[in-house]
Parts: C-alpha cells; sequence; structure tokens
C-alpha cells in the first residue's frame, strides 16, 4: 500500500466533554487538571472546536471557575490564554454578546493588573489586559465594572513592564478605554496621561523601545528591498508596527479630548460675553 497512515483523534464534542468534566470536579488531581487546561489552550486555536465547547457552555464554566478562585496562578495563566482564544473566535463569529461575564470573573481579571514581575503571573497578566480590552471594545455591559475595578494609574505603570506583550495589551486597553468612555470620564483620563510621570513612561518605554528596534532592524538590512522584507519578518518588527499604531491611536484620542475641551470653554465663554 502506497497509502499514507491518518492518525485520527477524538471529535471537538468528545474533547471538549472530556475538559468540562476535569474542569467541573471539586478535588481534581492537579496534574489532570493541567493536562486539560493545557488541551484547551492547544485546541482552543481551532474555531471548530472552539464551537462545539461553546456550545457545550464550557466558556460559562471556566468562567464561573475562574471567578470562584479555583486556579492557582500557574494555572491561571494557562486558564485565561485558553479564554483569550475562545472569545477571539467567539468576537470574529459575532456570538459574544450572548455571553454574561461576571462582575466577579472582571474583578479577577483586575486584579492582576496591580503588579508585575513574576513569569506565572505576567503570563496570566497579559491574557488579562487582552481579555479586559476585548471586552471593553465589544461588551457594553462590562464597561462600566471595568471602570470600577481597573484603575488607570495601575495600566499606566505596566507600560514599564520589560514584557513586550504586556505593553502593547496595556497601551491597547487603555485606547479602548478612552474611546469608549464618556466625554467627562475621558477628560480625567487624558489628563492622567499628560501628567509628567505617564509622558515619561509612555517616552522612554513606548517610543524609546519602537526607535530601537526600528533602527536595529534597518541597520541589519544593506538596501530598501531588504529593509522591507526584514521588517515585515522580524518578530520585534511586527510589534513595533502594532505599538506604533496604538501610540497612534492614543495620540488621536488625546488631541480629539483636548480639542473638543478647547471647544466647549469658547463655546462657555462666547455664551457668557452675550
Amino acid at each position: 500500500m502506497n497509502g499514507k497512515i491518518i492518525e485520527l483523534g477524538e471529535s471537538p464534542s468528545k474533547s471538549s466533554r472530556g475538559i468540562i468534566e476535569e474542569l467541573q470536579k471539586k478535588t481534581p488531581d492537579q496534574k489532570d487538571l493541567t493536562k486539560a487546561l493545557k488541551d484547551l489552550t492547544y485546541m482552543a486555536v481551532d474555531p471548530t472546536f472552539a464551537k462545539a465547547f461553546h456550545n457545550l457552555h464550557g466558556l460559562n464554566i471556566i468562567l464561573a471557575e475562574v471567578a470562584g478562585g479555583k486556579f492557582r496562578e500557574a494555572e491561571l495563566g494557562i486558564v485565561l490564554e485558553g479564554v483569550n482564544l475562545l472569545v477571539e473566535h467567539m468576537v470574529e463569529s459575532d456570538t459574544l454578546k450572548a455571553t454574561t461575564f461576571q462582575q466577579d470573573f472582571i474583578k479577577q481579571l483586575a486584579d492582576l493588573t496591580t503588579r508585575d514581575g513574576e513569569q506565572a503571573h505576567n503570563v496570566a497578566l497579559g491574557s488579562a489586559l487582552n481579555l479586559l480590552a476585548i471586552l471593553v471594545k465589544e461588551c457594553e455591559d462590562c464597561r462600566s465594572i471595568i471602570d470600577m475595578f481597573v484603575a488607570l494609574p495601575n495600566v499606566i505603570s505596566l507600560l514599564e513592564s520589560h514584557s513586550k506583550r504586556i505593553k502593547l495589551s496595556s497601551i491597547s486597553l487603555i485606547n479602548a478605554l478612552l474611546k469608549h468612555a464618556s466625554e467627562e470620564r475621558r477628560g480625567d483620563m487624558v489628563m492622567a496621561l499628560q501628567e509628567r510621570t505617564a509622558r515619561n513612561i509612555i517616552v522612554e518605554h513606548l517610543l524609546g523601545v519602537v526607535t530601537t528596534i526600528y533602527t536595529a532592524i534597518y541597520n541589519q538590512s544593506k538596501d530598501t528591498k531588504q529593509k522591507d522584507n526584514a521588517r515585515g519578518d522580524h518578530v520585534d518588527g511586527k510589534w513595533a508596527d502594532q505599538m506604533s499604531h496604538q501610540l497612534y491611536l492614543l495620540q488621536h484620542h488625546t488631541l480629539s479630548q483636548v480639542v473638543s475641551s478647547k471647544f466647549h470653554l469658547n463655546l462657555i465663554s462666547a455664551c457668557t460675553q452675550q
């Protein structure tokens, strides 16, 4: 026989049921639980699995377990990475609005933003920041809860992180909050971002890093064509492009607020003089 041997695996539904059963155990074996969580993260990349998992209410079960504080910090990073993938599939299929995100779950995410530094914590933190940004953009009901639990100074301080993922996810969350905040709230946020400490963080830890990356990439290239290829294929180059876009959005939201505030002040002044 010249044919290739095809290795058959479990169906997405069966795999989903196995993971859910492990998650719902009151006293699971830690090795089995960790394996189930890693399987979830590995398979959640596949939209077919994500759909099957969602149809079995798997995401709601995970959200409840996270809200209940079931997972240790090392496990939480794996869990939230899987939740990230599932939520991103739901955004693409426009089914996220049908999911209810409990206040306790959002609070768990917000609690992670109070510090960084430890590897296990940073894995969970990166996913938490990304999830918070998605929820601000996609779930109107979540915005007021996130605004209540997430302190902007904490997120600004995370821009100093050594992790590029945390830097990018932090500024993405800030931009999402700015875009969807009320006018009054947006004004307070812009004032906080214009303080010297915040400005220095942005200049040194974001603009400075982006400039260094671009300089290094272009110095490795010999001509314009090679520069373009190097930037597109370079992991840090892609990150720098994404960060540049987020910095542009931050500038846009900030300047828009400043212009709006000046317009209202001029309007009030004109009305007063009449």
